[in-house]
């Protein structure tokens, strides 16, 4: 089976063991919503003009396709905020448990509340695009398109962190910036999660504040 660069994305993001996700699961939405703009960027349908998104056949079906057609043109980071669903996440994960590389396993905490794993069955394909990936970031592979745009989608939410645990970090880092630099997709993946955390740190900040203010008042 062919993965997608969402499904890719997805695969790598669940630990092969306890089937929990690596990062936040909103991380993952921008990024499976990203994986999907750039899968559509490389199949020809969609275009970068001047900074905005494009769909190139207006007449082709695809539902992100008719969305973004239906919209004025905005940036790829407004799109990747947009069409981030927590639905498109579970369809992707049923067609990796239907291709026999994960399983879902479901418990209740304190019998109530339900809580989902989707350990891995077959971790053929998710090694063998690992070691792919590591070659290309430790330079013993040639990078090719599709790896780079992953490294960049997964640079963006964060993943690459937990992708390369034996290899220093900062080398990580700044070898992924190099391989990345101009890449569009990522870096809108990589602007709305941090732009999610300042908002969230705010909102924290702003809640600290109001209850120091509150308590103050109060005496």
């Amino acid at each position: 089976m062919e993965l997608s660069l969402a499904e890719q994305l997805l695969l790598l993001s669940y630990d092969d063991v306890t089937g929990k996700p690596a990062i936040p699961m909103s991380n993952l939405d921008h990024g499976l919503a990203a994986a999907q703009l750039l899968d559509l960027h490389y199949q020809g349908k969609l275009t970068l003009d001047h900074g905005r998104l494009a769909a190139v056949d207006r007449a082709d079906t695809d539902p992100v396709l008719a969305k973004i057609r239906a919209h004025k043109p905005h940036t790829p980071d407004w799109w990747v905020y947009h069409l981030a669903d927590p639905h498109r996440r579970e369809r992707l994960l049923d067609r990796l448990i239907d291709a026999g590389m994960l399983e879902r396993r479901e418990h209740r905490i304190l019998g109530m509340f339900p809580v989902r794993a989707y350990p891995e069955v077959d971790p053929t394909e998710e090694r063998a695009l690992v070691d792919h990936l590591r070659d290309v970031v430790t330079g013993q592979a040639e990078p090719d398109r599709r790896s780079l745009g992953l490294l960049a989608l997964a640079h963006g939410c964060g993943l690459d962190r937990h992708l390369f645990p034996t290899l220093d970090a900062t080398l990580v880092r700044h070898r992924l910036n190099e391989l990345t630099q101009g890449d569009w997709c990522g870096q809108a993946v990589r602007k709305v999660v941090e732009a999610e955390n300042v908002a969230m740190l705010a909102a924290v900040s702003g809640g600290i504040v109001a209850s120091t203010a509150g308590a103050v008042a109060g005496t």
